[in-house]
């Protein structure tokens, strides 16, 4: 028998106002493949492929769902002697494409990626003194020295006219400058998806339960005695999603179920790589490679339907159009 293929990994990302979300899918190994997903019609966009890795956890759709800005690294022979873009880096993309119109290099897989606080609005998660990382070909300002943590304030950082760099942002690559962005960079980026993660749950809707307590086990990584409990209601408030988060060893794990009024609901979600409810409401399941839906109405929760099954998918170049090339 030949031997069995896993499904793919899915991912989403769910514009916050406006019925369009992105997915990304992994698979075979280091390679992503980007999708729009039209929610309403539930009409789905095949984009871009890409050999290496996105994180999922530090990339964020804009509100309308027209851009995505995402974190990724490429480890090739060439990008690791890259002084210039290097192998890790923040971009700003037309979806489902990744066409870079900002970029900005990183030089290693700490932090990165960002948060859109509104369409053209972004929160760079990368330090002001990492301006000057990538090498010789970024303009380095002054006050971008290493340790730098001083600048603009958020509320000035807004109103500064876009494409214009203040005190507290990460200069771009000279060729990919963010022209119609406002962008505020994070003078406290640490960590790798977290804490960033945790900003992105918590400003979706995902509201934390049960704090989370763990412990390190040395090389062994790390323990949890407590996991993370968040809960994410529908909008009509009688049901929601539980999602557990927990790090044991160096396996990083989320978990979801589903309350409803009675307890537990009907809908397994175990399995799932990402359940959620879209903008009018469905529970939506990312599963065995394969999108699912299911109405809402009250309490009740209709059996899912898959809308799309990504299996089958492999990689192909796909030209980007004209259109997601520019501003």
């Amino acid at each position: 028998m030949p031997p069995r293929i896993p499904p793919p990994r899915l991912s989403v990302l769910l514009a916050r106002e406006a019925p369009r979300a992105l997915i990304l899918r992994r698979g075979p190994s280091k390679w992503v493949e980007v999708i729009a997903w039209d929610t309403q019609r539930d009409t789905f966009e095949h984009g871009a492929w890409f050999h290496g890795r996105i994180y999922e956890r530090r990339s964020d759709l804009s509100p309308d769902g027209t851009k995505l800005i995402y974190f990724v690294n490429k480890f090739t022979s060439k990008t690791v002697e890259d002084e210039e873009y290097t192998y890790a880096w923040t971009a700003v993309s037309k979806v489902p494409y990744l066409t870079a119109l900002a970029l900005w290099p990183k030089g290693n897989c700490w932090w990165g990626g960002g948060l859109f606080q509104d369409n053209y609005t972004v929160f760079l998660n990368h330090r002001p003194s990492e301006a000057g990382v990538p090498g010789r070909h970024l303009r380095i300002a002054s006050h971008e020295r290493v340790g730098a943590r001083g600048g603009d304030d958020p509320v000035s950082a807004v109103h500064r006219r876009p494409g214009q760099h203040g005190p507290s942002e990460a200069a771009p690559h000279p060729r990919h400058p963010p022209n119609r962005l406002r962008v505020i960079s994070n003078p406290d980026a640490a960590g790798e998806d977290d804490p960033l993660y945790s900003q992105r749950l918590t400003r979706d809707g995902w509201v934390v339960r049960q704090a989370w307590r763990w412990e390190r086990i040395g090389w062994d990584g790390f323990r949890t005695d407590v996991p993370e409990l968040r809960v994410r209601s529908h909008p009509n408030t009688r049901l929601a999603i539980v999602l557990e988060r927990r790090l044991d060893g160096l396996r990083y794990r989320e978990q979801f179920a589903l309350e409803t009024p009675n307890g537990r609901g009907s809908v397994d979600l175990g399995g799932t790589d990402w359940s959620d409810w879209d903008q009018a409401g469905r529970l939506i399941l990312l599963r065995a490679g394969k999108v699912w839906a299911a109405p809402v109405k009250g309490s009740h929760i209709a059996e899912p339907s898959p809308l799309i099954d990504l299996t089958a998918d492999r990689p192909a170049p796909r030209e980007t159009p004209r259109w997601a090339e520019a501003w």
